[in-house]
């Protein structure tokens, strides 16, 4: 017949809690010489923003500094947002 098998010790770690989050802030340099990287890192910040186990803020800087959190959604819309080539 079939049995269950019950483990006598338990050896590893197991999963992380799923309530556990972890805090993520992008600072990405929105001045000329870095509009490729600003690209870049507007779809690398939708995707992180797209895992429920982050909590993900968004901020560019140049001369000023913008928080574009709530725009993390829509890569395009995080470029809208940006200076590419600013200050």
């Amino acid at each position: 017949g079939r049995g269950t098998i019950v483990p006598e010790r338990l050896i590893g770690y197991g999963r992380a809690s799923r309530s556990a989050k972890k805090d993520v802030v992008l600072c990405i340099d929105q001045s000329g010489s870095m509009a490729a990287s600003v690209v870049y890192a507007s779809v690398f910040g939708a995707v992180l923003a797209s895992m429920r186990t982050l909590s993900t803020r968004l901020v560019v800087f140049d001369t000023a500094v913008v928080d574009l959190t709530d725009r993390l959604d829509d890569p395009v819309d995080v470029l809208f947002g940006t200076q590419l080539g600013g200050g």
